[in-house]
C-alpha cells in the first residue's frame, strides 16, 4: 500500500512540475501590471514584457481612471501630461521624459468610471543617443505637475 502511495505522490509532484501546455516564456501577469489609487482615481502602469533586449524599444501604458463618483480635471503647466523616468540599481536615473518641455497650459478632464490612456514608447537611449548599460531597473510612471503618484514596475534590460 505505500508503494502505490508513494508512486501516486510522485506522479503528483512530476505532473504538478511539468504541465505540457506551459508556455516557459510566459510571465507573472503582476510583474507586468502596477497600480495606485488615490483620492477615487486609479494610476495603472502596464508592460507587454518585464524583460528587454537593448536594441528594444520600452513599450508601455499608463492609464488613468476616474472610479469615483464625480469629474475630475487634470491641469498641467506645459503641453506634455505624462512622465517616466528609469532608474537603474543605484537610484542613478538613466532614462527620463520630458526633457524639454512646451510651456503651454493643457488639461484633461475624466467623467465617472471614464479613463484616458497615455502610450509610452521609448528606445533605450540615454539622451546623449547613447544607449544605456544592460541592467536591472525600475520604471516610474506619472502624470507631470503632481497630478497623480508614481507607479513603478521593475524591468531588466539584456
Amino acid at each position: 500500500m505505500n508503494t502505490i502511495r508513494s508512486f501516486t505522490i510522485l506522479l503528483t509532484i512530476i505532473h504538478a512540475g511539468c504541465s505540457l501546455d506551459a508556455d516557459p516564456t510566459e510571465q507573472n501577469q503582476s510583474d507586468l501590471t502596477s497600480q495606485v489609487k488615490q483620492n477615487g482615481i486609479s494610476f495603472t502602469l502596464s508592460l507587454s514584457t518585464s524583460t528587454f533586449s537593448l536594441f528594444d524599444t520600452l513599450q508601455g501604458t499608463f492609464r488613468v481612471l476616474n472610479e469615483g463618483e464625480t469629474a475630475r480635471e487634470f491641469r498641467f503647466s506645459n503641453i506634455q501630461q505624462l512622465g517616466f523616468h528609469l532608474k537603474d540599481a543605484e537610484g542613478n536615473v538613466s532614462l527620463f521624459y520630458p526633457f524639454i518641455v512646451s510651456p503651454a497650459l493643457s488639461a484633461f478632464s475624466l467623467q465617472p468610471q471614464e479613463a484616458k490612456e497615455f502610450v509610452i514608447s521609448w528606445p533605450f537611449k540615454n539622451h546623449d543617443g547613447q544607449y544605456i548599460q544592460r541592467g536591472n531597473y525600475q520604471l516610474s510612471a506619472f502624470l507631470l505637475d503632481r497630478n497623480s503618484p508614481e507607479v513603478t514596475l521593475k524591468i531588466r534590460i539584456e
